[in-house]
């Protein structure tokens, strides 16, 4: 049976964790919304300041007003 979501997310960021060592500010964008809410909850359990949007007009507009370190 898959776990629960949160879990799994907490499962890779704890892993990732050394990886991610470096914070950011980050933009993801994914017109899914569960992947998108999963790729921003494992970003911030490792500490990194999550900002999300669906398309990738929402996106530009996003860029415009601030700056990211990356854009996934």
């Amino acid at each position: 049976m898959a776990q629960p979501l949160t879990a799994r997310a907490h499962e890779v960021a704890s892993t990732l964790g050394p990886a991610l060592a470096a914070r950011g500010r980050l933009l993801v964008v994914d017109d899914h919304a569960a992947a998108r809410e999963s790729m921003a909850h494992v970003l911030s359990c490792s500490g990194h300041e999550v900002e999300c949007c669906a398309s990738a007009a929402e996106a530009l507009v996003r860029l415009e007003g601030g700056l990211f370190d990356l854009v996934l």
